[in-house]
């Protein structure tokens, strides 16, 4: 995963990259791309990987950070931009542009480390897929649109908001595949996407589309301090 640092100040390039290098054994490997300008990353990305996570400074020589980043999104560019600058009257043009955040300098390693981890979740979720065999074809699904999966013997199907699809597998190997994305085994039968839930009962678990599957009364304490956990962010 390509990691871009857009800043005419090399110390300030130099302290993002040290500082997120850390985080390699956390993340799949991350592979630094710098740039002294809007103007040479524009240029480089023509034949150069595109970062999917930006972090950019806003004044610099040449085009600034917010007219480079007007040009990233005609462009259809879908990185992800964190801006990096002392200069916060750009704060509100920085939404025009889609950014992701804006870190105020001097950078706060804390915060940097914070923000750099929430937009790592979000290009996850919106990226990862689920692969499985449906009607004799590879299927992949992303697994932010999975809501749910039941399972009975060797027979799974997975729900989504307009379809379901069912295969044979095991419950045991989902649960192992899709836990560390916010998915939580409820029931022997059940697996459920905590991002979906919205009431927990004595039985049943609803979701927010109203389909209510069973919960295991000796798995329901374990379920709520998950979801407690999930909805303050401790899990993803």
């Amino acid at each position: 995963m390509y990691i871009g640092i857009c800043d005419d100040d090399r110390k300030v390039r130099i302290k993002i990259k040290t500082i997120l290098a850390g985080l390699r054994k956390q993340w799949e490997t991350l592979e630094f791309l710098e740039y002294e300008s809007g103007d040479e990353l524009l240029h480089r990305i023509i034949e150069e990987p595109i970062p999917e996570i930006l972090f950019m400074d806003v004044e610099m020589k040449g085009k600034n950070g917010i007219e480079t980043a007007e040009i990233l999104r005609a462009q259809n560019q879908d990185v992800t931009i964190i801006f990096v600058s002392s200069y916060q009257q750009y704060i509100f043009k920085s939404f025009y542009v889609k950014a992701f955040y804006f870190l105020v300098k001097p950078i706060d390693e804390e915060e940097l480390l914070r923000e750099f981890d929430r937009a790592m979740c979000e290009y996850r979720d919106s990226h990862i897929r689920y692969e499985f065999s449906y009607n004799g074809r590879k299927t992949k699904l992303q697994v932010k649109d999975i809501y749910y999966i039941s399972g009975y013997y060797r027979q799974l199907t997975v729900f989504t908001e307009a379809k379901s699809y069912s295969f044979d597998g095991s419950l045991n190997e989902v649960q192992n595949d899709l836990s560390m994305y916010g998915f939580i085994r409820v029931h022997q039968g059940f697996i459920v996407n905590m991002r979906y839930i919205k009431e927990i009962g004595e039985k049943k678990i609803r979701l927010i589309n109203n389909i209510e599957v069973d919960i295991s009364v000796r798995k329901r304490g374990d379920v709520k301090r998950m979801y407690n956990t999930f909805l303050l962010g401790g899990v993803r």
